[in-house]
């Protein structure tokens, strides 16, 4: 199935169908529920004929995320190859394994309001919500080339920064040298120091903060919210990081 038919399909027009190709093919819903809302994500491919994991997207219909194969963790990259190789070898082709979305019902939001849901800037991405201590901790590891490890909130050693020589294959990869990691999860973001410092700047100013980067990309905007945000207290942070697109 073609995301066109898809969303052809539902009652309320997604504002996802913009962003999107709508020829990619859905090869399934994914192992594992969106980051963002935590909603069920579906798998989808540029190609059919020839599915590539650096070549595919995670698409969460419901609360309108899209992540790329420049945002996926090695975790997930594995994830990605084992469950399109299983298609090929077992069914022949990728989208026989849209069998397993049987009985799944999706509820497409349409405008949600500012209380219910983030609103991105139009021309920007979302990188990630993270922590004043947490973009500490990256700064700190760009400062020593090593590995910063940080409790959180409950006390326990949950968040962890790891600095990456240039050279290293990941660092040209995301453009970043600092993989920043959450929990035990999976969740991984690579951060670039300018967006560690923007995040830094705008907890203590409680304003947002624009940036520019320094060696890759256009930079971007880290955007404020007061604690008592409906959107800071659900992602239990005061700080998102958007880069321009």
């Amino acid at each position: 199935m073609k995301l066109e038919e898809f969303f052809a399909g539902l009652d309320a027009k997604s504002d996802l169908a913009p962003t999107l190709d709508m020829s990619w093919t859905i090869a399934g819903l994914f192992d594992s529920i969106c980051q963002f809302c935590g909603n069920s994500v579906l798998l989808v491919v540029q190609s059919e004929s020839d599915p590539s994991s650096n070549k595919s997207k995670l698409v969460c219909a419901t609360g309108e995320h899209v992540r790329d194969a420049q945002n996926f963790s090695r975790k997930e990259f594995d994830i990605i190859d084992k469950r399109l190789l299983f298609a090929l070898e077992s069914m022949g082709r990728v989208g026989n394994n849209l069998q397993l979305l049987s009985g799944v019902e999706f509820e497409v939001k349409q405008n949600s309001s500012p209380d219910e849901s983030f609103a991105l800037p139009e021309g920007f991405k979302l990188v990630a919500w993270l922590k004043y201590f947490e973009a500490e901790a990256i700064i700190e590891s760009y400062k020593t080339e090593g590995t910063i490890t940080v409790g959180g909130e409950s006390g326990n050693s949950n968040f962890q920064a790891t600095y990456f020589q240039d050279n290293h294959p990941d660092a040209v990869k995301y453009h970043a040298n600092c993989q920043a990691t959450r929990g035990s999860r999976g969740w991984r973001k690579w951060i670039r120091l300018e967006e560690a410092q923007a995040i830094v700047e705008a907890n203590l100013s409680k304003k947002d903060v624009e940036f520019a980067h320094l060696k890759y990309g256009n930079g971007g905007i880290v955007k404020y919210f007061p604690p008592t945000h409906p959107d800071a207290k659900r992602f239990r942070s005061t700080t998102m990081l958007l880069r321009s697109s």
